[in-house]
């Protein structure tokens, strides 16, 4: 890859323009998250929901599931190939050389309707290949981050600069992200994450899991959902996503909590009932841990950064 693909230049441009504070941003595409440190970060966890790219435009970042570690810069690019929690470790940033980085999450569905719209048969491309002694199936893997992949990144993040732009282009250049991606030298093992995604009992639980916040849950309610016993459920969601199950539950709800107050439709009683939280304290002081501010000082400071004019601080 030459330099330019994710050097200064018009991406890392883009991406500076999406995120104006330090720490994570929330963009307009909902599935779209920028960062920016100006400073090394300790190890600190985070959480995807479904197959995801991340891009450091400046900077240097690590990422562990359970034992192994995963190491990206401008130079290459990182997929989690499922939903799944990790750490992240920032290793270089500074005041004058900020880390910029993003996750782009991508429904697998998007990559079997881009990869049968590539093939003349969906079922040649979505049949898992054969192991050859590496494991398919692996939770990340690292590629280089080459100018295709770049182009089609850069036209995605200025597709989603207005409303028009977000309905009609954006998703045209998700699936040109994707149709890149494919034709990456991992493309097996990107076919492979989608194509198993339906199939797969962890992602079946998460997803029911994430319909269903508002209940009390327990891990045998939800291993009943796949037909698992609750000790080997529960080992396995482990296994596969580095959490145990209650604690990515309680990471759903959080995360739930955040977007519907963003809404400002419910207030933060409201929010805290509708993610499953029968007391109020417990909420504000589980919000306050993951989130660092507490829901109403959260939904004050956001409502400040969006009164204030591009190029300026809020006082």
């Amino acid at each position: 890859m030459n330099d330019g693909a994710a050097g200064r230049g018009p991406l890392h441009d883009a991406i500076v323009r999406l995120t104006p504070r330090e720490g994570a941003n929330e963009c307009r595409w909902p599935r779209l998250t920028t960062y920016r440190f100006d400073a090394p970060q300790e190890p600190a966890f985070d959480q995807v929901q479904s197959l995801s790219l991340g891009v450091v435009i400046a900077g240097r970042k690590s990422v562990q599931i359970a034992e192994r570690t995963w190491h990206y810069d401008p130079m290459n690019y990182l997929v989690l190939t499922r939903e799944l929690d990790f750490t992240a470790h920032i290793v270089e940033a500074t005041a004058d050389d900020p880390f910029y980085s993003l996750i782009l999450q991508i429904e697998p569905a998007v990559v079997r309707r881009v990869a049968s719209d590539i093939a003349e048969r969906t079922l040649a491309v979505l049949r898992p290949p054969i192991a050859t002694g590496a494991d398919p199936m692996r939770p990340a893997f690292v590629s280089d981050f080459d100018a295709p992949v770049a182009g089609a990144l850069l036209r995605f993040l200025q597709a989603t600069g207005t409303e028009n732009d977000r309905r009609v282009l954006a998703p045209l250049y998700l699936h040109e992200i994707v149709y890149r991606l494919l034709q990456a030298d991992q493309r097996d093992r990107l076919l492979t994450a989608a194509a198993q995604d339906e199939a797969d009992p962890i992602a079946t639980a998460a997803h029911w899991m994430r319909t269903n916040l508002a209940r009390s849950l327990t891990v045998a309610e939800i291993a009943e959902q796949v037909n698992m016993s609750s000790s080997a459920f529960a080992h396995l969601f482990k296994e596969i996503t580095g959490t145990s199950p209650y604690q990515f539950l309680q990471r759903a709800r959080l995360d739930r909590a955040r977007a519907l107050l963003a809404t400002r439709e419910l207030n933060v009683g409201e929010v805290a009932r509708a993610v499953g939280y029968g007391s109020l304290s417990h909420f504000s002081k589980e919000f306050r841990r993951r989130y660092g501010a507490a829901p109403r000082d959260w939904v004050a400071v956001r409502e400040a950064d969006a009164a204030t004019p591009p190029g300026r601080t809020a006082s």
